[in-house]
């Protein structure tokens, strides 16, 4: 130990920084090296919704193959970062797990798309989307509580967020995709428009859909009363009467 102590002090200063420097940002590189390989050793696929999970990728082949990493399953989230959430969000309504997963698929879609890409539009439309079906879930689960309505999901996204940007090129990549769309706009559309299309942008089941769709609109009927039907005949002047079916039996 001594020995090893007179040499390193012999060494320049230069050259201490910059030994200091690798160790550290090999630190950093290979943070996670130990947790994910004990994944990797000790997981076994489970069903989730029907479907066998993926096998648990190897510490390797998430960090350097490539930026996206494996998806053997091909439904648009890295193995590891599924099985992260499977476990983390067991326990999470229909609606939460639904969001979480569409917001895991975004944030891996930044990192396969090159900045100017044609999907940049479509992205931008996903991310209005799927605030405005958290804003959803936000007024239903935490409509008595402002301060739980700020945090709603919050600590959620951001587990998903850090699973899948874990590494410095994924989290350099990341914000340059999202820089192209500085000031750009989040104006989501109507309330109504995102009640009646909760299958499209949220992913919710259509059982899941119809029962928010039922609170919603007998909500509306007696806000408006006897005047709702000049409420949706505005909505129709706009949108059209594609989906009257969904909201005809609560016209007075």
């Amino acid at each position: 130990m001594n020995s090893l102590i007179n040499k390193w002090k012999k060494l320049n200063k230069f050259v201490r920084i910059s030994i200091c420097i690798v160790l550290g940002v090999t630190a950093y590189r290979c943070a996670d090296f130990f947790p994910h390989t004990y994944m990797w050793l000790t997981h076994h696929p489970q069903m989730y919704n029907a479907e066998l999970e993926p096998e648990f990728p190897s510490w390797f082949s998430v960090n350097f193959e490539s930026l996206e990493g494996p998806d053997t399953n091909k439904n648009g989230i890295r193995d590891d970062v599924e099985i992260y959430m499977n476990r983390e969000f067991e326990d999470l309504g229909e609606g939460e797990v639904a969001i979480l997963h569409q917001y895991a698929r975004m944030i891996q879609n930044r990192l396969k798309y090159p900045v100017g890409h044609e999907y940049s539009k479509k992205h931008w439309e996903e991310r209005k989307h799927l605030y405005a079906c958290i804003f959803i879930l936000t007024d239903i689960k935490a409509a008595a509580s402002s301060r739980a309505k700020y945090k709603f999901m919050n600590k959620d996204k951001e587990f998903v967020f850090k699973k899948v940007i874990n590494s410095l090129s994924r989290d350099l990549k990341e914000a340059r995709f999202m820089r192209q769309f500085n000031g750009g706009s989040t104006v989501s559309d109507s309330k109504m428009w995102n009640f009646l299309h909760l299958e499209e942008q949220c992913h919710f089941t259509q059982k899941y859909s119809d029962a928010l769709r039922k609170d919603y609109f007998i909500e509306e009927k007696k806000v408006y009363g006897k005047y709702g039907e000049r409420f949706y005949d505005y909505y129709e002047r706009i949108h059209g009467k594609s989906k009257r079916y969904l909201y005809e039996d609560y016209i007075d």
